[in-house]
């Protein structure tokens, strides 16, 4: 086997996979679709990796844009709206560590980055249980 770089439908990093060898013709690979025969990249955080015109691009992570948010006449619902767009992005973020751990290729510092995201979905989420 050999590990591959996985890319999402528009060519964003998710993680690593492997593909298997050609069984009909020798020294070659069978790349799984959406994949990429390259050297992963090295990604801060807030940021993650694009695959474009043959190279990578580092791009900050966006929080995704929260349709029909409430007006700001209501706390509650505002604040529901905010934690829901924030635990929309830790989903985002924590996808290439949770894509290591699977694969047993995570480092030290994907396991604390995926332990800090951890805590602060919970952290949101307890918060998100009290608001009425």
């Amino acid at each position: 086997m050999k590990i591959v770089c996985q890319l999402d439908q528009d060519g964003r990093y998710v993680g690593q996979t492997y593909a298997d060898p050609d069984p009909l013709t020798p020294a070659a690979w069978l790349i799984p679709g959406d994949c990429i025969d390259t050297a992963p990249p090295t990604i801060s955080n807030g940021q993650e990796a694009w695959w474009v015109d043959g190279g990578w691009e580092m791009r900050d992570i966006s929080a995704p844009a929260i349709e029909d948010a409430p007006p700001p006449s209501d706390p509650i619902a505002q604040r529901r709206a905010e934690i829901l767009g924030e635990l929309a992005t830790l989903d985002a973020a924590s996808a290439r560590p949770l894509r290591a751990l699977a694969l047993g290729t995570a480092t030290d510092a994907d396991q604390a980055r995926l332990a800090e995201l951890d805590a602060r979905a919970a952290s949101l989420r307890q918060e998100l249980a009290t608001l009425k």
